[in-house]
């Protein structure tokens, strides 16, 4: 029963946590694909659950996004990060908070991003 509910609609898993991280730009991005702020893009590798320890160092088993992080410049930053929802990941000047990941075959995560440049072009 529980395996047809994992292909129903409707099922699939959601961490969301509110919207404390002061302000920043909402993005949204599916697995597979990448969203450009200025100079940073995010790419969304994989979500999933696993185990992790939270910032009050607390074990838990919960969703966790694969974010790639790119930067422009020279020379150019890239990094890859596993976040769970409400934790706020830094590189270079940005900020980037995971307000909400979704599961399932093609996951997506809600992110508020802070230091982009407010002429971005997001995808």
């Amino acid at each position: 029963m529980v395996i047809a509910c994992a292909f129903a609609a409707g099922c699939t898993p959601v961490d969301t946590v509110p919207a404390t991280f002061g302000g920043g730009e909402l993005v949204e991005i599916k697995q597979g694909t990448t969203a450009n702020l200025g100079l940073l893009r995010i790419g969304l590798v994989n979500t999933g659950k696993s185990d992790y320890t939270n910032d009050a160092g607390e074990k838990k088993h919960g969703l966790v996004a694969g974010l790639s992080l790119f930067i422009s410049g020279k020379p150019p930053q890239e990094k890859r990060f596993d976040v769970y929802a409400g934790q706020t990941v830094r590189m270079g000047k940005y900020s980037v908070y995971a307000q909400e990941i979704r599961g399932g075959f093609k996951g997506s995560v809600k992110l508020r991003v802070n230091g982009a440049d407010p002429a971005h072009n997001p995808l």
